[in-house]
């Protein structure tokens, strides 16, 4: 606490450093949960390239992302009337995960989970938190292929 004192009102002002809060979307465990939840539920044997996760990662951000993804993959929208955003806590979340043994790379650009991140991903399905997360992961599992993931980025950059 430091107190200052403004001799234009006469009165002395303490400022105080408070914490602040960040949303959940930027927080490194957050980030982590959703990088296993997503290997675990949408990905074949538990791997995935850098490309889907990110999409995943863009699709599960906040309500409107999610409907936008959904309705992408339903093909009322287009590639072209969305904007995936390829975002550095994603890799971050990837290189901390790497370091906790929760995923492995493979093959350059692959991620797989690893026993103790099947074993996570176990626990965090346990759990009562992340349920719209896991929710929504649940009902896109059969619809993000690799190929249909391919074909959204390719028509985007075509």
């Amino acid at each position: 606490m430091r107190e200052t004192h403004i001799a234009e009102f006469d009165t002395a002002f303490n400022f105080v450093r408070r914490p602040t809060s960040l949303p959940p979307d930027l927080r490194p465990i957050w980030k982590i949960s959703m990088l296993i939840l997503m290997l675990h539920i949408c990905c074949r044997g538990g791997r995935s390239s850098l490309q889907r996760l990110h999409v995943l990662n863009w699709a599960v951000r906040n309500h409107e992302s999610r409907e936008d993804f959904n309705h992408l993959i339903e093909g009322r929208l287009e590639p072209t009337d969305v904007v995936v955003r390829y975002e550095p806590g994603l890799q971050r979340a990837i290189d901390l995960s790497l370091g906790q043994k929760l995923v492995s790379r493979v093959g350059g650009d692959k991620i797989q989970l690893t026993s103790t991140g099947r074993a996570f991903a176990k626990a965090l399905l346990a759990e009562e938190c992340v349920a719209v997360e896991k929710t929504f992961f649940q009902g896109i599992k059969q619809t993000v292929t690799e190929a249909r993931i391919e074909q959204i980025v390719y028509m985007v950059s075509t």
